[in-house]
């Protein structure tokens, strides 16, 4: 096996794994029923209560974005953006990284661009997730 061959089994076997995790995501966004307070979904899988939140009253960056999901799974994006700022964002992108992992899987190809993993790509990620907690803060203080 040559060198390029291992490259390409290693590219596929990357989009194999966003692949399955995309598709997980997705399917348990449709079986889960959207928690009426906003957040809270993420307890009908069994997962412990935020403790951020328990502590603070405030949402922890993430509080929101199972019910986000769920919501976006039944198509209602008001209620999706009321539970978390970024989740109707965060459920797209889960269904273009879903449907590239499916084409560099076929195609043998590398899943991220190397622009995608860089520094400065981290940096923006962090900014527009700090950004989104923010927001949810501040609607959790209005509220």
């Amino acid at each position: 096996m040559t060198d390029q061959d291992h490259k390409v089994s290693g590219y596929r076997i990357e989009s194999a794994l966003v692949l399955v995790l995309a598709v997980g995501m997705l399917v348990v966004a449709a079986l889960l029923s959207p928690d009426p307070d906003g957040y809270g979904t993420h307890r009908k899988l069994l997962l412990l209560p935020c403790m951020f939140r328990t502590i603070t009253h405030l949402p922890c960056p993430f509080c929101g974005l199972t019910t986000s999901y769920a919501a976006m799974a039944r198509l209602r994006v008001a209620e999706a953006f009321a539970a978390h700022a970024l989740g109707p964002i965060a459920y797209l992108l889960t269904w273009v990284a879903g449907g590239r992992a499916l084409y560099t899987l076929v195609r043998g190809v590398q899943f991220a661009p190397s622009w995608l993993s860089g520094r400065r790509a981290t940096n923006v990620i962090l900014m527009v997730l700090g950004a989104g907690w923010l927001v949810n803060i501040v609607r959790a203080l209005v509220a």
